[in-house]
């Protein structure tokens, strides 16, 4: 019975993890950790869903894919609000995976653009480096602590539609303008035509001083 009773609280620790072993993984990344302060709400989300895992044999992989959807959610209430310097940083992240998942999937591109469009899921970890990985989860920490600690008012459009028109006449120049129209309704273009319009669209507002792209990306 003892024997028993020994094996049956091994099987129930591995495959239910004392939640303080999640607590301590969890704790070991500054971004769980930073959307613990900002989304409660959101962080008992993602918890949850590394306890469910655990206990359904999922990989950690697994899991982190799992929960990218939440982080999502979080850093698109955060970017708005977050400072100059974060925003500005997401954005060179977000043309760096554009320009990587392009030249290698840009079906994958578009997918990581438009989530859900395709009806599938991606593995977009197998078309971006690890450097770039690295800087993803810098930058999203980045975005959603200072949006946090230091909420930026959100410009109003009049605000900032002059610099939005100037990188409109620069994206007109390189792909005419019927594409850069039908950005609205991306599902007439190609999807190599898409990232490549929408990084490009990314560059020229990082081209503005540093306050003027601030203000156009928490807009957009």
């Amino acid at each position: 019975m003892a024997a028993y009773i020994v094996a049956a609280t091994l099987a129930i620790n591995l495959l239910y993890p004392p939640s303080d072993r999640i607590d301590r993984e969890l704790a070991a990344t500054p971004l769980y950790q930073a959307i613990k302060q900002a989304d409660p709400q959101t962080y008992a989300a993602i918890r949850a869903t590394f306890r469910d895992g655990y206990a359904q044999g999922k990989s950690k992989l697994e899991m982190e894919t799992a929960v990218r959807g939440k982080i999502g959610a979080v850093l698109n209430r955060s970017l708005p609000k977050s400072s100059d310097a974060a925003v500005i940083k997401f954005t060179r992240l977000v043309t760096l995976e554009l320009d990587q998942l392009g030249s290698r999937n840009a079906d994958a591109c578009y997918a990581y653009l438009y989530p859900g469009a395709g009806g599938t899921t991606v593995d977009f970890g197998a078309y971006i480096s690890a450097e770039v990985v690295k800087f993803e989860q810098e930058a999203n920490l980045e975005v959603i602590q200072t949006a946090s600690v230091a909420p930026q008012p959100v410009p109003a459009k009049d605000d900032v539609n002059g610099k939005l028109q100037q990188v409109g006449r620069q994206l007109v120049q390189e792909f005419g303008a019927d594409d850069v129209a039908a950005l609205s309704t991306p599902a007439r273009l190609d999807h190599a035509k898409v990232c490549s319009i929408t990084s490009a669209l990314y560059k020229h507002v990082l081209e503005l001083p540093i306050k003027d792209a601030g203000a156009v990306l928490r807009f957009l």
